[in-house]
């Protein structure tokens, strides 16, 4: 048996984790944890964005109008900045270990890590589930209903509604309705 546990890097989703322990010991399971995560958007604009460029920067506490000299002007220095493709493996690497501090839980059963950096997280689960045909599919849902689920979506009801695997369903306890 193969049970995929979806994660998402919130405290909500790490609901799902003793459930999907206890079925994996249960029945000898393989499990397989997986998270899907939209991967940075245009990293050179906005506050959040990187430049793939090196940038020039003045040297703290040597801007002009500090300097005891009229006319001096603040030494630059070229500072890399990290590329997007850099970002996406440091990223990468960080779920990774996210995923692998996880995995402790599953301690003595085979444990399989995967991440994916995807613009639809929903259909990444479904297509690794369909790859490693996988049996069940544990996740914890946030509980959202109503209008913020139909402006917000929901992973859990997108791979509920795919009928790649039954899912498990786990509602976190500080999870409200919406």
């Amino acid at each position: 048996m193969r049970i995929l546990v979806t994660l998402d890097g919130s405290e909500l989703s790490e609901a799902v984790l003793e459930p999907a322990e206890r079925l994996a010991r249960a029945t000898g399971a393989e499990v397989h944890l997986l998270i899907a995560e939209h991967p940075p958007r245009d990293l050179g604009r906005g506050k959040r964005g990187t430049p793939d460029v090196m940038v020039k920067l003045p040297i703290i506490g040597s801007f002009p109008f500090d300097s005891p000299r009229p006319g001096y002007y603040p030494r630059m220095e070229t500072m890399p900045v990290e590329s997007r493709e850099q970002f996406i493996s440091r990223r990468e690497h960080e779920l990774d270990e996210y995923l692998a501090e996880k995995a402790h839980a599953f301690e003595g059963l085979e444990v399989k890590r995967a991440v994916h950096l995807s613009d639809d997280p929903s259909g990444a689960i479904v297509d690794y589930a369909r790859e490693q045909a996988v049996d069940v599919i544990a996740m914890a849902t946030h509980g959202r209903s109503g209008l913020s689920r139909l402006v917000q979506g929901s992973v859990a009801s997108q791979v509920v509604q795919s009928g790649v695997a039954p899912v498990l369903l786990v509602r976190p306890s500080g999870a409200a309705l919406e």
